[in-house]
């Protein structure tokens, strides 16, 4: 009896050493990420009232969608890539300017490339 006592008692200790070497391997090793950026950052355009006088369409689909393009370079700072791309392709089903829409366009293809190389990976 003493005997089997001591073999489960060993057993008992082989097991705990092997979980705590699972449980020590399977930390994640805090990985830095790059600094995401987009090619068209839409916060930097002018105020509304310092463009020219005369008023074209892509000044006026600008301001008009620029709250949420706000938005998603708010979630672009925070790293919220899918959101952003939310608020970008509601963007683009508007009826906006084709030059609007290849801006728009880069970004998105931007945050989706940024989002294949390195949060699919994880």
């Amino acid at each position: 009896m003493d005997l089997d006592d001591r073999e489960f008692t060993i057993k008992q200790q082989e097991e705990e050493r092997f979980y705590e070497k699972f449980l020590k391997n399977t930390k994640r090793k805090a990985r830095e990420l790059p600094i995401l950026k987009v090619s068209y950052d839409f916060s930097k355009l002018p105020d509304e009232f310092s463009l020219a006088r005369e008023k074209n369409i892509l000044e006026y689909s600008y301001y008009k969608y620029k709250p949420m393009l706000d938005r998603a370079g708010e979630f672009i700072r925070h790293r919220k890539v899918k959101d952003a791309i939310n608020y970008y392709k509601v963007v683009m089903s508007q009826n906006i300017p084709p030059e609007f829409r290849v801006m728009i366009r880069k970004n998105m293809n931007d945050l989706t490339e940024y989002l294949e190389k390195f949060l699919s990976s994880d």
